[in-house]
C-alpha cells in the first residue's frame, strides 16, 4: 500500500465516521430508525477499514468491537481512531472463522463480507456467531439478495445494473474494457453464493435462531407512488438493493426462576 493509497482509505474512514460519505447514509438511517444501541455491547464481524464501527461509537453511548480478517484494513482503521480518539471502540485482527470471538455481545453485526459467501460457510459463521450472544442477543445480517440490481461490485465498476445475471465471459469482457480488471476468483453467478430471505431462514431454523425482523431498501422508495408497495412481493422484490436481518438468538432458561413460577402456581 503506497503513502497515497493509505491517505486516501484514511479520508474514506473519515468521511462514513463523520457523517460525510453518501453511500452509508441510507445505512446509519435504518440503524438509527430501527435500534438503540445506548449502553450495549456491540461486535462488528468483518468492520472493513472501521467506519461503521467508529461511528456506532459516536452515535451512541456503547461499546463497539471490531473484527476483521485483513490486517491493512485494521491498521488503517487504527489510524483513524488514533486521531480522533473515540471512547469504548477497540479493533482487532482476527479470522473469526479460525478464531473464536470468546466475548458475549447485545448485538452482532454482520455486514458486506457476506457477499458471494458460499451457504455453508454462512451456516457456520451464524453459528459461531450465535455462540457468541448475550442473552437476548442479536444478529443483525446486512446484504444485497439474489435479484438485486446491485448485487456484486461488477456493478460498481462498471455501471451494469443486473450485471451478474450475464455469461461470465461478457462480464469478463466488460469489466476489462471498463477497468482494465481480470475477472478473478468465484464466479459471481454460482446460486450457491447468493444470500435471500428464504435461504437464511432455512439457516437461522436450523441454528435455533428466531428470524424477528426484516428491513428492506429499494430503489423505488424515493417514488410516493411506490410508497405503499411491498417490495418483497411479485416484481418489485428484483428492485430491492439491500435487506437487513435481525436474527435472536436463543433465550437462556434460569432455573431458579422456573421453580420460582411452578412454586407459585402451586
Amino acid at each position: 500500500m503506497t503513502i497515497n493509497e493509505l491517505k486516501e482509505n484514511c479520508i474514506a474512514v473519515e468521511n462514513v465516521y463523520l457523517n460525510k460519505d453518501q453511500e452509508s447514509k441510507k445505512d446509519k438511517q435504518i440503524l438509527k430508525s430501527n435500534f438503540d444501541f445506548t449502553d450495549k455491547d456491540i461486535l462488528v464481524a468483518g468492520c472493513g477499514m472501521g467506519g461503521l464501527t467508529l461511528w456506532l461509537s459516536k452515535e451512541w453511548n456503547c461499546s463497539v468491537t471490531g473484527v476483521d480478517s485483513d490486517p491493512y484494513k485494521i491498521e488503517i482503521a487504527e489510524i483513524v481512531k488514533t486521531k480522533h480518539k473515540p471512547k469504548n471502540v477497540r479493533f482487532e485482527h482476527k479470522d473469526i472463522l479460525l478464531q473464536p470471538v470468546t466475548e458475549r455481545f447485545d448485538y452482532i453485526i454482520l455486514g458486506n463480507i457476506t457477499e458471494n459467501m458460499p451457504l455453508q460457510i454462512l451456516e457456520i459463521l451464524l453459528k459461531k456467531l450465535s455462540n457468541s450472544l448475550k442473552n437476548k442477543g442479536k444478529i443483525i445480517l446486512e446484504y444485497r439478495p439474489w435479484g438485486s440490481p446491485y448485487l456484486t461490485d461488477f456493478q460498481e465498476k462498471t455501471n451494469q445494473y443486473w450485471g451478474y445475471l450475464l455469461p461470465a465471459s461478457i462480464r469478463s469482457f466488460l469489466l476489462k474494457r471498463k477497468t482494465n480488471i481480470k475477472m478473478t476468483g468465484l464466479d459471481e453467478n454460482d446460486s450457491n453464493c447468493y444470500i435471500n430471505y428464504k435461504k437464511v431462514s432455512t439457516i437461522s431454523s436450523r441454528l435455533g435462531l428466531e428470524m424477528s425482523s426484516r428491513i428492506t431498501q429499494s430503489i423505488l422508495d424515493k417514488y410516493a407512488i411506490f410508497k405503499n408497495t411491498k417490495p418483497t412481493k411479485s416484481i418489485f422484490k428484483f428492485f430491492i438493493t439491500k435487506e437487513f436481518l435481525v436474527l435472536s438468538g436463543k433465550q437462556e432458561i434460569k432455573i431458579g426462576n422456573i421453580k420460582r413460577k411452578i412454586a407459585e402456581v402451586a
